[in-house]
């Protein structure tokens, strides 16, 4: 068992943000400091106990998670938050702890394959503030992300239990990422997260799946660089592909 960080929970905002929406919460780099000492902050919603969200946690690497977690109380089930890593939060004495174990190297260079790890529906609407309202007021979502931050939103994504929709804004489809929005045509999409934009386009142009706008670099900000890809499904409708750079 080898110590790898400490994460601390706050509601306040810290130097060198890292968002991370496909685990709803935002960090600081562990590695910029020879403590391990990361910030976390947990977004509305997110589906975590309380304990994990407001007491901060020691992270330890085991080579073995399923042995390591014989016997806990496991709070967090195994999980995957990136590639080659899975992880678990146990509770000891009152406090939580996360386990961590890395697949290792040689497993790694055996298994390089193309994986998709999450989705959402994604809508394209002209109000998209007044839309978030309409499914938050009416339904119980939970707002869990916005940009701009500040000033008229161009997207929001809101959750009802295990179930994303982000909301964007059809003008900024248009200009931002050249999309194909009218009325006339699908104002939704399927939104694929993956390890690989570029390795997905090889894969789906040989299987002729007819591509809207090829694979691109898009900051959403500083810390969120994202590669993302657009596609038509077999019926016409539009779907992305995105993973983080």
């Amino acid at each position: 068992m080898r110590y790898n960080h400490l994460g601390i929970p706050t509601t306040d905002r810290f130097e060198g943000e890292i968002e991370l929406p496909h685990l709803q919460m935002t960090v600081s780099d562990h590695e910029n400091n020879p403590f391990g000492v990361q910030w976390q902050r947990y977004w509305a919603g997110a589906p975590y106990p309380d304990l994990v969200k407001t007491i901060p946690h020691v992270a330890f690497e085991v080579d073995d998670l399923n042995a390591a977690l014989e016997g806990q109380k496991v709070i967090i089930k195994p999980n995957s938050p990136s590639e080659g890593l899975t992880v678990a939060f146990i509770e000891v004495n009152g406090a939580p702890i996360e386990l961590m174990q890395y697949r290792r190297l040689e497993m790694a260079e055996e298994s390089k394959a193309l994986v998709f790890h999450g989705g959402q529906s994604n809508y394209y609407v002209n109000d998209v503030e007044g839309m978030a309202a309409f499914y938050r007021d009416n339904f119980g979502f939970k707002e869990t992300y916005r940009t701009p931050k500040e000033g008229e939103p161009e997207h929001v994504e809101i959750r009802l239990g295990e179930y994303l929709i982000g909301l964007s804004s059809v003008e900024a489809g248009r200009t931002t990422h050249h999309l194909p929005l009218d009325p006339g045509k699908p104002r939704g999409e399927i939104v694929l997260w993956t390890n690989d934009v570029d390795r997905a386009h090889a894969m789906l142009m040989e299987k002729r799946v007819l591509c809207i706008h090829e694979p691109h670099n898009f900051d959403v900000n500083e810390q969120l660089r994202l590669r993302v890809a657009w596609y038509y499904d077999p019926e016409g409708n539009i779907f992305q592909t995105v993973c983080q750079r």
